[in-house]
């Protein structure tokens, strides 16, 4: 998207605060906030934010330097955190032929919002449809059914997969051209009030609603809480909207007050022919459908993407396809084979009780002759008072597991460790959590030396728990293994 200087100053509360004379007012620029999407520095305005990362705030001023040097020259600034401290007017003499524009703003982030708020209501053609997907799981995955399915015939932008949080959201809209058919947002649910603002945001002409389980229950308390919390998504929605809905009894009740056309879809309200290693058969109102992609908590995705797109008027042909292109992202369910040695590698977001039963059943069925199994697992985030029971549950259904190895990664899961080593007979192990994911540190030694037999071993972890990356693992193990 591209924006004149005069709707960015009108739109931001904004003023010029550093122009140099070569500066071109009439000219149109794109705005950018995500370094990861900064590559057109001749056009775009460089939104640097203030960040905290583990507690300790990044360096702002170097990251700004280094994009000067790089050749930026359009900025906008954060007056709260950044003009207070002159370190701005240092950073403008030491490099004023090289800047040619600041905008100062109150606060960025806010700036990106009123940004986005802006775009959606001038910018965006009128016959863009707008899509949002939420859930406790199950997001990524039904985004990703979903958006193979669309990009077949038509021009659909969402983003970077897995670019979910508040921000994020918000930043789509400058990144995305005026005239695209379908807008997708994979929208979190991890801050209270997210999804009424993403729902108000983005007024979405559908809206899925996966899945509620445990994995926020430290911050909602209850279910109940939660499937209250999920289904503000529809907040903003019109009686001529479409909202596919997990059948749960929470969930129905929590929508009732929501004027959108809703469709319920039970778990399970399908048919499996087959499903292997290589993907999943199955039937769903009376068509068959393949999904590449091993899991029954993935068919269970796939029915909703499949209600979602027929309501979009999508052919039963164009819907068969696109599944069968989905490509699972973000160390979701990655096999490699190590001469015999088997590592599935699960590592998403934060993951949740009913996904991590649900992988573990998977994987039991899909590996059942592999001639020794191992699980790798870690803590389950943002369980607040409900982890010790949490726990409990996951220990008591390994401990029964046909498996022969466990190994508890981090001082969270003890529990578990302590469990399962005293009511089976499984190998059980314990290892600290990783400083660094790295061939010296002792869990990754010790998986890297003992890859070297006939196995099946499923890493369950998180994409990311503080500086760790859990699906970073496969990749120290192909360097060392090939």
């Amino acid at each position: 998207m591209k924006y004149s200087v005069k709707e960015i100053l009108e739109n931001t509360a904004g003023y010029i605060f550093y122009q140099s004379p070569k500066f071109d007012s009439d000219k149109l620029y794109e705005l950018c906030g995500v370094t990861s999407r900064l590559n057109n520095y001749d056009n775009t305005i460089f939104i640097p934010i203030y960040l905290v990362i583990n507690a300790s705030p990044v360096d702002t001023f170097s990251v700004l330097e280094n994009y000067i040097k790089a050749g930026v020259r359009f900025f906008i600034f954060d007056e709260t955190h950044f003009f207070k401290d002159n370190k701005l007017l240092e950073l403008i003499n030491k490099y004023k032929n090289d800047i040619d524009l600041i905008i100062m703003v109150q606060d960025t982030v806010k700036a990106v919002f009123d940004m986005a708020n802006y775009t959606r209501i001038n910018k965006m053609s009128s016959n863009t449809k707008y899509i949002s997907v939420t859930g406790s799981i199950g997001k990524t995955s039904t985004t990703e059914m979903l958006y193979g399915i669309l990009k077949q015939n038509s021009k659909v932008y969402r983003g970077e997969a897995g670019a979910n949080v508040k921000f994020r959201i918000a930043h789509k809209f400058l990144e995305v051209d005026s005239d695209v058919d379908y807008f997708l947002f994979e929208c979190s649910g991890q801050g209270r009030g997210y999804l009424k603002y993403f729902s108000e945001l983005i007024m979405p002409d559908l809206a899925i609603i996966t899945k509620i389980s445990n994995e926020n229950l430290g911050e909602y308390l209850t279910l109940k809480n939660l499937a209250n919390e999920k289904i503000t998504l529809l907040s903003a929605m019109s009686k001529d909207s479409v909202a596919v809905i997990n059948a749960d009894p929470l969930l129905k009740e929590a929508s009732e007050n929501y004027i959108c056309q809703k469709y319920f879809i039970e778990d399970g309200s399908y048919t499996l022919l087959k499903t292997d290693k290589e993907g999943s058969e199955f039937v769903y109102k009376n068509e068959k459908y393949y999904i590449p992609v091993s899991g029954i908590h993935q068919i269970n995705n796939a029915i909703k993407v499949i209600e979602a797109a027929l309501n979009l008027g999508i052919s039963v042909d164009d819907i068969r396809c696109g599944l069968m292109s989905y490509e699972a992202v973000g160390n979701r369910w990655v096999v490699d084979d190590f001469n015999g040695a088997i590592l599935i590698t699960d590592c998403p977001n934060n993951p949740s009780y009913d996904t991590l039963i649900a992988n573990i059943e998977s994987f039991i069925k899909l590996y059942k002759d592999a001639p020794y199994k191992r699980l790798v697992i870690t803590r389950i985030k943002a369980l607040g008072i409900y982890e010790a029971q949490t726990y409990l549950k996951i220990a008591r259904y390994i401990s029964k597991l046909p498996i022969d190895e466990l190994i508890c990664v981090g001082s969270e899961i003890t529990s578990i460790y302590e469990y399962v080593k005293n009511n089976s007979n499984i190998k059980t192990l314990y290892f600290e959590k990783p400083v660094k994911i790295d061939e010296k540190d002792k869990f990754v030694s010790y998986l890297i030396s003992t890859m070297n037999f006939e196995q099946a071993t499923l890493l369950k972890g998180q994409r990311k728990d503080g500086n760790i990356g859990y699906g970073d693992v496969k990749n120290i193990i192909r360097n060392v293994l090939g």
